[in-house]
């Protein structure tokens, strides 16, 4: 298995939220958004490579996890 570049662990991260979302309050969604707009959240592409690695790792657990169950 290869190493996923920068854009696919932001892909991923992006799958990890929108399942979140799916199955969360909307405000959450509405929160996020207003983040961004706000200034308060940071959009993924300005995060370090650090801060993307790690939160790739733990979307990629809570998608197996996931999977599992849903299996």
């Amino acid at each position: 298995m290869t190493t996923p570049d920068r854009d696919e662990m932001i892909e991923t991260i992006l799958d990890y939220g929108q399942e979140g979302w799916y199955d969360g309050d909307q405000s959450d969604v509405i929160d996020e958004l207003r983040g961004l707009h706000n200034g308060s959240e940071k959009p993924l592409d300005l995060w370090s490579d650090s801060d993307i690695i790690n939160e790739y790792e733990r979307a990629v657990e809570f998608l197996e996890e996931l999977q599992d169950i849903e299996d």
